[in-house]
This record gives structure tokens, C-alpha cells and sequence, in this order.
């Protein structure tokens, strides 16, 4: 029998160089006819996502802007109420001015005076040196300093003004204040410091009235001892001794002793004008700066 022969033929390409194969080069025939396509599929994408962000950014500026940014300038002022403000607290920690009370005019002898101001430190943690001068009607007195420990109030004198008349009206006036703060640090109690160093006793009070001196320009005299109880030692103590009457106060004198050592004893005796006709009792206040190193003797060996 004759065999009959298939007249179908298959087609196959073979690349000369057996580098590509057939699904390949399919492949490659696809995507030669699509590149126009997916190159606008791309562009479609990219232009979907540009106009998707673009469009979000546009959408949150513009809820920042309406809303946002007011909101934030808000918090801002929030945030800034809610700091202290120290500009405004600075004058809490600032030493508070002197406090100045009665003024008081003295005279025991003819055609002099003593001017007195009651001053007060109202400060805890300073001490001030006070300069300060007495105005009258016709003149006024030198400048004089004396210092205020913190919370001190006493009174600024000066003495034995010459003035014709008696000097009226008087006015206190402060030249210049110079503070000095005490560190709590190094020391805690200033008020026991003080008393520790400052501690003195008084005794043998005596008062000789000169109404009955045979001498041309009679004098009262005030005797009395004081003694140094602290174990410190002072090169120049100085003091202002009050004078009263039954309470009331009527003058007062200035007193130096030079080197006052610890433990000593000095007997004192002042003589004074017979325009204060009486003295019952006396109050030392010491002008010695305990809180200046230059003031104190050497330590005793």
C-alpha cells in the first residue's frame, strides 16, 4: 500500500546563532506592538499619582491655612503663658529700699545739735551702708555713713552741728545706698551671727547732774562699764550711746574705745551739757560692721 504523506508544515525559528528562542521572540513581538500602549499606561499612572498628591498637598495647606495655622499660633501663646516670667519677678529678688521713721533734733549745749533719723533694713538676706546727710532751713551737715544689718532698725545721727538758731524745718535725705547680699549658703542665721559678735554687757550705770558743778561751764557726766563677752576682738568699736528719761529718749553721745579685746572691760565716763537735765537709764548701739574682716583684732595666741 501507498503510505499518505502529511502535507501540513510546521513552521519553527531557529536563530542562527541559537541565542533567542521562539517563546522570546514572541515576547519581544508583544511588546513591540503594546510599547505605545503601556507607555501611555505609565503616563496615565504618573499623571494619576501627581494629580492625587498634588491634590492631598493643595487639600492639607489649605486646612492648615484655614484652620491650622491659627491653631498654632494659639498653642504658641499657650506655650509661652505657660513659662515663667522672670522679667517680672526680678524686683521680688532685689533688696527692698530703707525704711526712714521720725526725725529728732538734740541740744545740750549752746548752739549746737544732734540730728537723729530712725532708719530700718526691711531685708533679710542684706546688709546696706546708708550715706546720708540732714538738710535745714540755712544749711545742712556733712555726709555721714553708717551700715544697717539685715532687719535693723536704728537711728543715723550726726553730731554737734553748728547752727545759730535751731534748725528748722529738717529734712533726711539718703545720698547713696550701697548693698551687700549675705549668702544664705554660707551663712544660714544672720540674726545669731550678729548676736554672737556683737555681745557686750553693760553695767554700773551712774549719772552725775552739773546744775551744782562749781565750775564756770557746768557738765553732766554718765559713767558706766562695758565689757566685751564675745571671743572677738575689734580694732576700732564705736558706739552710739541713747540717752533717756524715764523712757523717753533726750540725746545722745558718740563713743570710741579704740581696740576693744575680747573679755575687757573699759570704764567709761562722759560729760556732756547741762540742756539735758536728767538721765535715768542709757542704750549702746554698736556701729561695728561684723561683716567686714577688716574690723577684727588678730586672734590672741
Amino acid at each position: 500500500m501507498l503510505e499518505k504523506k502529511d502535507t501540513k508544515v510546521k513552521t519553527q525559528y531557529v536563530e542562527a546563532s541559537g541565542g533567542l528562542t521562539n517563546q522570546q521572540l514572541n515576547v519581544g513581538l508583544w511588546y513591540v506592538k503594546h510599547r505605545l500602549l503601556m507607555k501611555q499606561i505609565g503616563m496615565g499612572i504618573l499623571l494619576l499619582f501627581g494629580v492625587i498628591t498634588v491634590g492631598y498637598s493643595f487639600v492639607m495647606w489649605g486646612t492648615y491655612f484655614t484652620y491650622g495655622f491659627f491653631k498654632d499660633i494659639s498653642n504658641a501663646e499657650k506655650s509661652v503663658a505657660g513659662f515663667q516670667n522672670y522679667s517680672l519677678l526680678q524686683p521680688l529678688y532685689l533688696p527692698q529700699d530703707v525704711q526712714v521713721a521720725d526725725i529728732q533734733i538734740f541740744s545740750h549745749t549752746v548752739d549746737q545739735y544732734d540730728f537723729f533719723a530712725r532708719v530700718g533694713n526691711p531685708n533679710k538676706k542684706y546688709l546696706v551702708n546708708v550715706t546720708y546727710k540732714f538738710v535745714y532751713a540755712g544749711g545742712e551737715t556733712q555726709p555721714s555713713t553708717m551700715v544697717l544689718f539685715p532687719l535693723e532698725e536704728k537711728r543715723l545721727a550726726v553730731f554737734g552741728e553748728d547752727v545759730l538758731s535751731y534748725p528748722s524745718p529738717v529734712k533726711f535725705e539718703i545720698v547713696s545706698l550701697q548693698w551687700k547680699r549675705i549668702d544664705p549658703k554660707t551663712l544660714l542665721d544672720p540674726q545669731a551671727f550678729i548676736a554672737e559678735h556683737l555681745d557686750y554687757a553693760v553695767d554700773n550705770f551712774t549719772f552725775i547732774s552739773g546744775s551744782s558743778d562749781s565750775r564756770s561751764v557746768p557738765l553732766n557726766t554718765v559713767g558706766f562699764t562695758i565689757t566685751n563677752e564675745s571671743p572677738f576682738g575689734y580694732k576700732d568699736a564705736e558706739f552710739i550711746v541713747e540717752l533717756y528719761d524715764n523712757g523717753d529718749l533726750v540725746g545722745a553721745l558718740p563713743l570710741s574705745l579704740g581696740e576693744f579685746k575680747t573679755r575687757e572691760t573699759y570704764k567709761v565716763d562722759l560729760r556732756f551739757g547741762t540742756g539735758i537735765p536728767y538721765v535715768s537709764e542709757i542704750k549702746l548701739i554698736p556701729l561695728i560692721n561684723v561683716f567686714d574682716r577688716e574690723v577684727y583684732l588678730n586672734p590672741e595666741v
